[in-house]
């Protein structure tokens, strides 16, 4: 399984938009080593994002100020039903990405990579949350994700799918960062890509 240190950064960005959180259970909500997850930090320390004391890790002013210009809310974990194929669930929100959507093979395919069985990929219109083929989302799941994830008109929902609820967030993130805007993407303070 190959997944990007920009999919692993995001992750823990968002896994710290919520608050404070222990090294130890960043490891246990990202599914990694208590070494990587230490690098990691690391990683977003030297880049601004991050700031670490006796009560936990936090985002920083600047790393709250990413996860807002990102526009990606979530994973959150939650059962798919028949929209997804695997027995756990997760689902991300990217706040203005459906004009970046094609079918959705690109997240399917991020997804698949960083260790998920797929993800489906939602747009919501003004006729509601849709596939961006022709199809339908069953009502119950539609509802389920609109209270969970409250898009507008243009929003993106991608539904990971994978055998355990870490590996089904990560496949989220994954997807997720394929319509984040490239000029954006958890560039270091020096200017240098990750």
């Amino acid at each position: 399984m190959v997944v990007s240190n920009q999919a692993r950064l995001l992750h823990l960005l968002l896994s710290l938009a919520g608050g404070s959180c222990s090294r130890g259970l960043l490891g246990r909500r990202l599914g990694e080593t208590d070494a990587r997850v230490r690098s990691l930090l690391t990683m977003l320390k030297e880049r601004g994002f991050v700031t670490s004391s006796r009560k936990g890790h936090m985002l920083t002013p600047e790393g709250k100020k990413m996860v807002d210009t990102l526009g990606i809310v979530g994973p959150v974990g939650l059962d798919a039903g028949e929209l997804t194929v695997g027995p756990r669930d997760a689902a991300i929100l990217v706040r203005g990405a459906a004009v970046r959507v094609d079918k959705g093979i690109e997240q399917r395919d991020a997804a698949l990579i960083a260790g998920g069985m797929g993800a489906t990929t939602l747009v919501m219109s003004e006729s509601g949350l849709g596939l961006p083929f022709p199809g339908t989302v069953p009502t119950s799941v539609a509802e389920r994700l609109l209270e969970l994830l409250p898009a507008r008109e243009s929003d993106v929902i991608i539904v990971g799918t994978a055998a355990h609820g870490w590996s089904a967030k990560r496949a989220c993130v994954a997807a997720a960062l394929t319509l984040a805007p490239a000029d954006i993407v958890l560039r270091p303070r020096q200017g240098k890509r990750i």
